[in-house]
């Protein structure tokens, strides 16, 4: 008797979408810096959900005179595809602080564009 064959499983995020999801998050965090060290305002941070705008609106962090000199550089970003529709992305960023810190966020998909939808940290 033939043995069926297994079933394909496919990546849940595709290479090239997995690479624009990547490039958004690069973006998302250039911006999001800026306005997490109180030198951007929150409409200035992209690519964001409408929701997670108007959830940045409403957030002020207190910054202290001596973050908001701080040089804040993404040491380290990773992106994986949870489905085709949303990746969960982790970043390491290190301001000369004590220590480095994550940064976590998803991003959802839509017409081949991403968008940040949360954010955790930072």
């Amino acid at each position: 008797p033939t043995r069926p064959s297994p079933p394909r499983v496919l990546p849940p995020v595709s290479a090239a979408q997995l690479l624009r999801a990547h490039d958004a998050a690069e973006r998302f965090l250039g911006s999001y810096l800026s306005f997490a060290y109180g030198r951007a305002r929150a409409p200035a941070v992209t690519p964001v959900t409408p929701a997670l705008r108007n959830q940045l609106a409403r957030e002020h962090a207190q910054i202290t005179p001596v973050e908001r000199r701080r040089d804040a550089r993404v040491v380290s970003l990773r992106v994986v595809g949870m489905t085709p529709a949303f990746v969960l992305a982790t970043a390491i960023v290190d301001d000369g602080g004590i220590a480095a810190y994550l940064v976590r966020f998803t991003l959802q998909g839509r017409a081949g564009r991403w968008a940040v939808s949360s954010v955790q940290g930072g």
